[in-house]
C-alpha cells in the first residue's frame, strides 16, 4: 500500500511539472517583432551547430543594429552570432557569456562599451526579456537571481525576502506562474509555436529599414573638457568577463558603433583608459578615422543607432578590423555543411534585403 502511495504521488508530481512546463511554452510572451526580437535572438542561439561561432557579439540593441553576421560571413568567412538584449547591462553581458560558452567556443569576443559609461540601473522588465527566451540552466538562474537582487525595493533582512527570492526562482524556472494572467496574446504567439520563420533575424542581427537625417550631431566627438567615468558596477562585471575570456583562450574586443547623442570624447578616453588598464583592445568607430565612412543623412534611423545600410558599413569595417588584428586566430576553412549554412543565411539575407525601402522618419 505504502510503495503504490509513493508510486502515485511521484506520477502526480510528474503530471504537474509537465503540465507547468508545457502551459509555461504557451504562456510566455514571444518577443518576434523587429522592435522586440528577444526571443528570436537569445532562443535563436541555442539552434546554431556547436563549436561554429569564430565570432561572438555582446551588447545592447546598438549591436544588434550595428552587426550582421550574414554580412560578415560574406566578407570574412566567418561565422559570428549577436548575442544582444536591449539596454544590456554588463551583468547580463556577463551572464549571456557564460550560456554562450556552453555550446561555442569563440575565438573572439566583442563587447559593447555603452554600458561601461551608462549607468547600470538595472530594469526587472528590461532584464526578464534577456533571461526567459534562455534555455533552463544555471546561467538563466542565476542572471534572474542577479535581477531580483538588484532590482528588490523591500527590506533583506526580513523571512519575506527569502520567500520572494524563492518565489522569483520558481517563476524563472515555470513562467507559467509569471505569465498566467497575460491578455495581449496575439498571432505571434502561434506562429511562433508553429515555427514560422518570421525572416527579420539574422544570427541575432536585426536591420531597420528606417532613416533620419542626423547630420546636426557631426560635431559629437569635439573635446567639451568634459571627464566620464566607468560606472563600479560595470567595472566589477567587466572584470568577471574578462576573466572569463582568459580562462577559455577568448580574446575579448571592446568596441562601439557610432553614436552621435550616445557617446564623447569623454566617453571614448574613460573607456580607452580601461582597455588600457585591462590590456584589450578598444576599437571605437566614433573616431575621425571611421566617421567618414557612415552618412549622417542616411546611414542612421536615430541619432545613436545604425540603420541596415549604415549597419552594413559597420558589419564590414569590424570585418576589416577583425582579420587584420586578429586573422591567425581564425580557422577560415569550413567544412561543407556549415559553409551551406552560412551561404543560405546571406541568400535570406539579400533577398529581404532587396525587397526593402527606407522610410524616412521627422524629428
Amino acid at each position: 500500500m505504502k510503495k503504490k502511495l509513493i508510486i502515485k504521488s511521484i506520477a502526480a508530481l510528474v503530471i504537474l511539472v509537465a503540465c507547468l512546463v508545457v502551459t509555461g511554452i504557451v504562456t510566455v510572451p514571444k518577443w518576434v517583432t523587429g522592435h522586440n526580437p528577444q526571443t528570436l535572438q537569445t532562443g535563436g542561439f541555442s539552434d546554431i551547430e556547436r563549436d561554429s561561432v569564430d565570432v561572438l557579439v555582446l551588447g545592447s540593441c546598438q549591436s544588434y543594429q550595428g552587426f550582421n553576421p550574414a554580412v560578415f560571413w560574406k566578407n570574412t568567412g566567418l561565422t559570428s552570432y549577436v548575442l544582444a538584449s536591449p539596454d544590456q547591462r554588463m551583468y547580463t553581458t556577463c551572464y549571456y557569456l557564460q550560456y554562450a560558452l556552453r555550446t561555442q567556443s569563440p575565438k573572439v569576443v566583442l563587447l559593447d562599451a555603452l554600458y561601461l559609461i551608462d549607468e547600470n540601473t538595472p530594469s526587472s522588465a528590461l532584464d526578464s526579456k534577456a533571461y526567459v527566451p534562455m534555455s533552463l540552466c544555471a546561467e538563466k538562474l542565476a542572471l534572474s537571481d542577479t535581477s531580483f537582487e538588484y532590482c528588490y525595493q523591500g527590506d533583506k533582512g526580513t523571512p519575506q525576502y527569502l520567500l520572494d527570492r524563492a518565489g522569483n526562482a520558481v517563476k524563472t524556472v515555470f513562467p507559467v506562474l509569471a505569465f498566467h494572467a497575460r491578455t495581449d496574446y496575439t498571432e505571434n504567439d502561434l506562429l511562433y509555436l508553429a515555427g514560422h520563420d518570421f525572416g527579420i533575424c539574422f544570427n541575432g542581427g536585426i536591420p531597420f529599414y528606417y532613416t533620419r537625417d542626423i547630420s546636426p550631431y557631426a560635431g559629437y566627438m569635439d573635446d567639451r573638457g568634459e571627464t566620464a567615468q566607468i560606472d563600479g558596477s560595470a567595472r566589477e562585471w567587466f572584470a568577471k568577463i574578462k576573466e572569463l575570456c582568459d580562462s577559455g583562450g577568448i580574446t575579448p574586443v571592446l568596441y562601439k558603433t557610432p553614436s552621435p547623442s550616445k557617446w564623447s570624447a569623454a566617453a571614448h578616453d574613460a573607456v580607452a583608459q580601461l582597455a588600457r588598464e585591462a590590456g584589450v583592445e578598444f576599437v571605437d568607430f566614433n573616431l575621425d578615422e571611421y566617421r567618414d565612412a557612415f552618412d549622417y543623412t542616411s546611414d542612421f534611423h536615430t541619432a545613436w543607432k545604425l540603420n541596415a545600410a549604415g549597419m552594413e558599413k559597420q558589419t564590414a569595417l569590424l570585418g576589416d578590423y577583425l582579420t587584420e588584428s586578429f586573422g591567425d586566430l581564425f580557422d577560415r576553412q569550413k567544412n561543407t555543411g556549415t559553409a551551406q549554412t552560412w551561404d543560405a543565411l546571406y541568400e535570406k539575407y539579400a533577398a529581404y534585403n532587396a525587397g526593402k525601402e527606407f522610410i524616412f522618419l521627422e524629428d
